[in-house]
């Protein structure tokens, strides 16, 4: 066997023979192992302030448009808004939902704040039409003599009122047979009224802010079940543009024997109302 030992790169193999360099092994370096991912849970806890913005702000824009219960949406738009932003600039999951969260939010605070702007303008408006009215200061006598009374227009605010007929002794309205109907507790009171917007607003006529009293001062509140069932919900809320006008129908549910004696009628939420006689 022949010693090749002073060539280089030359090797020899476990059968005791003599190899080229290029018929040496090559060996494999061993492959780096797989990352180990770690979910340290920051991904989903992003995703929840993404979700909770988005539906607090929904929640929020829904809820302004209601009188009185729109309240509420400013603590929920508040909540939302921080939300949404540290979404956003965390850069979690769920961005899409954070941004539908920040606007609805924003959205909702600016329909509230419009909302009671134009309440305190009807307010207002009222209130320096019944100031600046002739014989304000007057005895009560005067007063009585000159509140209008069937037929005769009133104003409250950007509406002016015009109550047509009343009519009481309605035990039910609808076909309540089928249980498509109202049946009154007392008796059902159909009064039909004109509302004209006579501003250079828009303005929205609600039944609900329309009220009743008896002979002895019991207020009354319009009934919602009668009037859907007996006007098929049609104007008992309806907005009022500059101008025009409608004619609907409101009805009560007074007791039995008793009787209505004038009406509280108002534009708007916060608004002054103003008196019509029942005669």
């Amino acid at each position: 066997m022949t010693d090749l030992s002073d060539r280089p790169g030359w090797w020899q193999a476990s059968d005791g023979n003599w190899y080229a360099p290029e018929l040496a092994p090559r060996s494999s370096a061993p492959s780096a192992p797989a990352p180990i991912s770690v979910n340290t849970g920051e991904a989903t806890h992003g995703t929840g302030f993404a979700v909770t913005s988005m539906v607090l702000g929904i929640v929020a824009l829904a809820l302004s448009f209601i009188p009185l219960v729109n309240v509420v949406t400013f603590p929920l738009a508040v909540i939302a808004l921080p939300f949404g932003a540290i979404a956003m600039t965390k850069k979690y999951q769920g961005h899409g939902m954070a941004i539908a969260g920040v606007v609805t939010a924003v959205l909702s605070l600016g329909v509230v704040i419009a909302m009671i702007a134009a309440f305190s303008t009807s307010a207002k408006s009222s209130s320096s039409s019944t100031n600046g009215a002739p014989g304000a200061s007057g005895s009560t006598a005067t007063t009585t003599a000159r509140t209008p009374g069937l037929g005769q227009p009133a104003s409250d605010g950007k509406f002016t009122f015009t109550v047509n007929s009343v009519k009481c002794g309605i035990p039910s309205v609808g076909d309540t047979a089928n249980g498509l109907g109202a049946t009154a507790q007392g008796q059902f009171c159909d009064v039909n009224m004109t509302i004209a917007n006579t501003s250079t607003q828009s303005q929205d006529f609600s039944a609900s802010l329309q009220y009743a009293f008896s002979p002895t001062g019991s207020k009354y509140s319009y009934s919602s079940s009668g009037t859907i069932w007996a006007t098929r919900a049609e104007n008992f809320f309806a907005g009022i543009n500059p101008g025009n006008s409608i004619t609907t129908d409101v009805y009560y549910d007074i007791p039995v024997g008793s009787s209505i004696a004038k009406f509280q009628l108002h534009d708007g939420v916060f608004s002054n109302g103003v008196t019509v006689l029942n005669r």
